[in-house]
């Protein structure tokens, strides 16, 4: 089978775009193009590789926790990406209800390490015990200006919405 290529242009917005269509058997895909979403499927299939195969800075994104109910007050924003120093409370699973300091943000394994959160290995030494950022609340951020940035930008949104 031969694949067919043409382009698009059409304009969305009073903006003009110009999309590359690949034909390969029955499927139409979408290459380089200044439109949102293009890229989004709704094959499992898809999904999954775009999800394991995201990059670090969109893994950051991803990987980020719920606020606690006084954070989401005072700051009018539901979660933010985590990040290393912040504190956390671990809401699911064995470690339910354990508090700490986020050690390590580990984007390869999607994970985070936090500092009570341990066990204690056959030889003697101690092994961290990854969390998903999902079964976490926030409960201390650290801020910085970058970080303050992003809670005064997202909590404009928030308050636009309602």
């Amino acid at each position: 089978m031969d694949s067919m290529t043409m382009d698009a242009n059409f304009t969305v917005d009073g903006q003009k775009s110009t999309v590359k269509l690949l034909q390969h058997g029955g499927s139409v895909a979408c290459q380089r193009t200044t439109i949102a979403y293009c890229n989004v499927s709704s094959s499992r299939r898809k999904s999954r590789k775009a999800h394991f195969a995201a990059t670090s800075d969109v893994r950051r994104k991803i990987m980020s926790a719920p606020l606690s109910k006084e954070l989401r007050e005072k700051h009018s924003v539901r979660s933010i990406p985590v990040r290393k120093d912040d504190e956390v409370m671990v809401v699911r699973g064995t470690y339910k209800g354990r508090e700490g300091k986020i050690v390590q943000v580990y984007r390869k394994k999607w994970v985070i390490h936090i500092d009570r959160v341990s066990r204690e290995k056959v030889n003697g030494a101690t092994a961290p015990i990854g969390i998903s950022p999902s079964k976490v609340v926030v409960t201390n951020l650290k801020l910085d200006k970058s970080r303050l940035a992003i809670l005064e930008r997202k909590g404009k949104k928030d308050a636009m919405k309602q």
